[in-house]
């Protein structure tokens, strides 16, 4: 009746491995390399994230000051 919409999607999204500033590191309390992938819920892109970043300093600023 045209009162609502309805959406469907399929298919499968590759992750893609984050580029990292100096100073850190995938792998960050051993969840894994930092990815990301764009998937489609109901009509609407979403980005997902897994994987851990790590980073170890000894006192003062972080690594590129946290950036």
């Amino acid at each position: 009746d045209g009162s609502s919409w309805v959406v469907a999607a399929a298919g499968s999204s590759s992750w893609t491995t984050i580029s990292l500033a100096s100073g850190y590191r995938h792998d960050g309390n051993n969840n894994g390399t930092c990815q990301y992938r764009l998937v489609n819920f109901f009509g609407e892109v979403s980005l997902m994230f897994r994987g851990g970043v790590g980073i170890t300093y000894s006192g003062g600023a972080a690594p590129n000051n946290s950036r």
